[in-house]
């Protein structure tokens, strides 16, 4: 696409505050990541919001550490608990854990995934087809000629 296109948001992460809390605080343990959130809201709905500042420092003390990630999975079990009362009561994750707005994105979603199908298939009897002459291969090596 040119730079002339229209922006089409096609993202489909699914975390919540705190299995990204979670992310970010792994990434600082392993010094992968300079940033750290300074305040996260939400969730409102599937939403959230962080503001990431710069600063992380790993945790010195593993047993703190420790006790952080499990409170932080305790809090994504209630997190997701709060989801699926929202996707029951109709939010935007009903039915689909991603909804998709443009239908021109559903419509190529659905080809690829068709496309995919196909490909699968094709590989399918090709190895079916190959599989005689893989047998062979492998006892040419285990029987190399003299």
């Amino acid at each position: 696409r040119g730079a002339d296109a229209a922006y089409e948001d096609a993202h489909a992460w699914m975390l919540t505050p705190a299995v990204f809390t979670q992310i970010m605080l792994e990434l600082a343990q392993l010094e992968l990541t300079s940033w750290k959130i300074r305040a996260c809201e939400g969730p409102l709905g599937c939403e959230f919001l962080v503001h990431l500042v710069r600063g992380a420092t790993p945790m010195a003390d593993p047993a703190t550490f420790q006790e952080t990630r499990l409170a932080l999975a305790r809090r994504h079990v209630e997190e997701l608990r709060e989801q699926v009362g929202f996707a029951e009561a109709g939010g935007m994750l009903s039915g689909s854990p991603v909804t998709i707005v443009e239908p021109s994105l559903a419509a190529r979603l659905t080809a690829q995934e068709q496309r995919l199908t196909e490909i699968e298939s094709r590989l399918s009897r090709i190895r079916t087809a190959a599989a005689p002459l893989v047998t062979l291969l492998k006892f040419c090596r285990l029987y190399p000629r003299t």
